[in-house]
């Protein structure tokens, strides 16, 4: 299958916005998305739905950067040569697949990077209340192996205190990442638009079939309708959250609310698209 005729998806979104979700549905729907892929975890206990040569790659480039992770716009991030390489090697090595994709949050990072290694790459992006997200954050950071690895097992109490409400400088940081990441996906949707899905983390339920028939019809994939219910496990998407610490989160950054009316708008765009 040559490359330039290929189907190809890129799941995006910021890291707990519900990305392993529409990936494992969207692989049930006859989406390839490898077949090495990043096993669940603690973390992630449905799994990732990681291609573990993306998430390579991205993080190789990120620490030639000094940074992982949490990236914002203060960061400048610069791209080797021989990373293109590299990107252009893993598309040669899907080519065999008439449709495929990869999902790594981290891509959002890198859009127009693999927009330029692939033009026809179509995008499904997803997002979530930045209160939701950073919630997430603070109830997986310390799951992490490396974040326990130099913490002795006594002293483990500290990465509850450590990733809580009462971090403010860390909820600050938070902010700002799901803020840039999600920055990134807006300029890259308003760029290509006919290339670009922005939906939000609840959508897939109910439009779940129009998503399907939108692939099919617009971006040419051969995709076989599946109902998300056999996907989602109940409990895992945890949305309850105390609204004096929706407010204290708003209230830090309030740029996010600004970004989020953005989603909305790209969001409602997409939705008409569906129709």
């Amino acid at each position: 299958m040559n490359s330039a005729t290929a189907r190809i998806l890129s799941i995006v979104g910021m890291h707990r916005s519900g990305t392993s979700l529409i990936t494992n549905w969207l692989a049930s729907c006859g989406l390839y998305i490898g077949d090495d892929l990043i096993p669940s975890h603690p973390t992630n206990l449905a799994g990732h739905f990681e291609d573990k040569s993306f998430v390579r790659l991205h993080r190789r480039i990120l620490a030639e950067n000094k940074v992982d992770f949490l990236v914002t716009r203060h960061n400048s991030i610069t791209v080797n040569s021989k990373y293109f390489a590299q990107a252009k090697e893993l598309v040669h090595k899907n080519r065999k697949h008439a449709q495929w994709g990869w999902k790594d949050p981290r891509t959002a990072l890198f859009l127009e990077f693999w927009k330029s290694i692939q033009p026809g790459l179509k995008i499904l992006a997803v997002y979530r209340p930045f209160t939701q997200v950073v919630d997430s954050l603070l109830r997986r950071e310390p799951l992490r192996p490396e974040i326990k690895r130099g913490v002795p097992n006594g002293l483990r109490w500290t990465l509850k205190v450590k990733y809580s409400f009462f971090n403010v400088p860390l909820l600050r940081l938070f902010l700002c990442v799901w803020d840039h990441y999600n920055n990134n996906i807006i300029s890259f949707a308003r760029k290509y638009p006919h290339d670009c899905l922005v939906i939000r983390i609840d959508d897939p339920a109910p439009y779940s079939r129009q998503i399907i028939d939108f692939m099919k019809r617009e971006w040419n994939f051969s995709l076989e309708h599946g109902s998300l219910r056999d996907i989602y496990v109940p409990g895992l998407l945890k949305v309850d959250l105390l609204k004096g610490k929706r407010v204290l989160l708003s209230l830090l950054y309030s740029k996010c609310l600004d970004t989020y009316r953005k989603l909305e708008e790209l969001r409602r765009q997409s939705l008409q698209r569906l129709s």
